[in-house]
């Protein structure tokens, strides 16, 4: 849902495509507006499973792993690959 949310809501596949979440590997970082709405975002939809801050960390990790796998993707093949229907 990161991905999607990333690639089709807030920043676009031609900005994920030359970025990754916090700027690594010589890659410019996404705008920190963007990514703190995101963030915000995601952990609103999952209010049943986490109570604090501290308890959301490990989902935001995971989150910021796809969708800088994601943006990989998209500098090695130069198009989206990934089916996000299923």
């Amino acid at each position: 849902m990161a991905v999607r949310l990333a690639s089709e809501a807030y920043f676009g596949k031609e900005v994920l495509q030359k970025s990754t979440v916090y700027g690594q590997q010589s890659n410019t970082p996404l705008p920190e507006d963007k990514v703190r709405a995101l963030k915000k975002k995601i952990l609103s939809l999952h209010p049943n499973y986490v109570d604090t801050p501290v308890e959301f960390e490990p989902i935001w990790t995971k989150c910021v792993n796809a969708i800088n796998h994601h943006a990989s993707g998209l500098r090695k093949k130069g198009t989206v690959v990934i089916n996000l229907t299923e």
